[in-house]
């Protein structure tokens, strides 16, 4: 996740490649999270712990049900404020997840630590390209 910000940072091409994706897009790309869901079958297996589970699990997948109502709601007049509230809504899931898999110190094995390992870096830079969209260009050039 640290490269991909880094990329984004250093490198115009990248920056712009990543302002060209309509806003539209990214908040889209958040229905993958439905795959969080995969945490409860784990659980009903006895793989995966409950309460990590059913907090990342379901946090997942109303963050990607969100998103698809989200984008269905966008238009040019609220399209920015909706998916600044999807952004703040996924990252809020995120910390959340993370702070519940190290109170219940949650052991992913095969395969569910490819979620936290791949697919929520990709969803964090997502979120952050929301940000990078929503937010006023004269906001980022004084903080960055």
């Amino acid at each position: 996740m640290a490269v991909g910000v880094i990329l984004f940072l250093a490198f115009p091409a990248i920056r712009s490649a990543v302002r060209s994706i309509p806003l539209l897009w990214l908040v889209r790309w958040q229905q993958a999270r439905i795959i969080g869901g995969f945490f409860l079958i784990g659980a009903a297996m006895g793989e995966v712990s409950m309460p990590f589970a059913a907090i990342a699990g379901l946090g997942d997948i109303a963050v990607g049900v969100a998103a698809g109502l989200t984008a269905r709601a966008m238009t040019a007049e609220n399209g920015r404020i909706l998916a600044w509230r999807h952004m703040v809504m996924g990252m809020m899931d995120f910390t959340i997840a993370i702070s519940t898999a190290i109170i219940t110190g949650a052991n992913l094995g095969w395969p569910y630590i490819l979620i936290p390992l791949f697919l929520v870096p990709m969803a964090v830079l997502g979120h952050l390209a929301v940000l990078d969209r929503v937010l006023p260009r004269r906001m980022l050039a004084q903080n960055g």
